[in-house]
């Protein structure tokens, strides 16, 4: 792991945890993942970074409610 994917887990989770660690209810998070089906810069079960995504696991991150989708375009996800 890179010493810039380290950074920008560190921060997201600080933000996270300044957030309460609040979560997505049950359907904010199916919408999250549904946005996600066909994105292309999914590659699995990540978010590609060489495709202009985080590389953070989308299950993960579609989870918390302080965090948004990094598609390059705009975010995908509905508005919380």
């Amino acid at each position: 792991m890179s010493a810039i994917l380290v950074f920008e887990f560190v921060k997201s989770l600080a933000e996270f945890v300044s957030d309460g660690c609040q979560l997505v209810s049950r359907d904010q998070y199916a919408a999250r993942l549904e946005a996600c089906q066909g994105c292309e810069i999914r590659n699995g079960p990540v978010c590609d970074r060489e495709r202009g995504g985080c590389g953070c696991r989308i299950a993960l991150k579609a989870a918390a409610k302080t965090w948004e989708c990094p598609h390059p375009l705009g975010s995908r996800w509905p508005a919380v």
